[in-house]
């Protein structure tokens, strides 16, 4: 368990989402189960195109539908982790298997099963978190500098640093200052993910990720990713725990 502490300097989290906070309202459907904008396109057969964004998916077929939800699921199949994206909407559903070997594959009703590979994707903020934790969730997942090493192209040059250097002062016996997976919070592999839509102002965002952990009977427990634009690219900086009491930048300094 992580104490509740406070301190006098508000944190760099704190003041982006303060900033965030003034310039922005807080999205209408909180816990939407939010996915960038794709276009994936069968490998078999490339006439057939999927393509989703936040108001709808069209794919092949006629398979259409308004507003899809997306939550992320691991899956363990031969040994090896593999991480399914559940899309849902309309009575419609399917499933995006990512495979260890960067393959995927799409899964939906009628028997429908078709290799695809992915033709484009949005450049935002909920576009990097959704990768991170697609890419970590097909892992064995935990804190570990291999794990971070994983994940290292969607965070910040300065907190990959802070968590290799972190790593490396860990000693065996000791109670390690994370105590859990960062990119979770969680001590367990949660059921599911769901984000929210990335609140942004300027250079700075705030995407909120919910999971259900069935370890400890808790249907929504929530992190906030915060990221900042370096480059043209959005990277993770930081991220709160416990309504932002904590923060993983907080715990690496210990």
């Amino acid at each position: 368990m992580i104490a509740r502490r406070s301190t006098r300097r508000p944190t760099r989290l704190a003041a982006i989402a303060l900033a965030i906070a003034g310039t922005l309202q807080a999205p209408a459907a909180l816990a939407a189960g939010a996915a960038a904008d794709e276009a994936w396109q069968s490998t078999a057969d490339p006439s057939r195109t999927w393509r989703w964004t936040a108001e709808a998916l069209q794919g092949p077929d006629d398979h259409r539908c308004r507003r899809p939800r997306h939550e992320l699921r691991r899956q363990d199949a031969a040994g090896a982790a593999l991480a399914v994206q559940r899309i849902t909407c309309d009575g419609l559903e399917l499933t995006l298997q990512h495979g260890p070997d960067a393959r995927a594959v799409l899964a939906g009703p009628g028997g429908l099963r078709e290799p695809v590979q992915r033709l484009r994707t949005d450049a935002g903020p909920l576009a990097a978190v959704h990768e991170l934790l697609r890419a970590h969730t097909g892992t064995p997942m935990g804190y570990s500098a291999a794990r971070v090493r994983h994940v290292a192209r969607w965070i910040t040059p300065s907190l990959r640093e802070r968590l290799l250097q972190h790593l490396a002062r860990h000693r065996p016996g000791k109670v390690p200052s994370v105590p859990f997976d960062p990119w979770t919070g969680a001590e367990e592999i949660p059921e599911r993910l769901w984000l929210e839509p990335a609140a942004v102002a300027g250079d700075a965002a705030l995407v909120p990720v919910h999971a259900e952990l069935t370890g400890i009977g808790r249907a929504d427990h929530r992190v906030t990713y915060a990221l900042r634009r370096a480059g043209g690219r959005w990277l993770v900086d930081d991220i709160r725990y416990l309504d932002g009491d904590v923060t993983l930048r907080s715990l690496l300094a210990r």
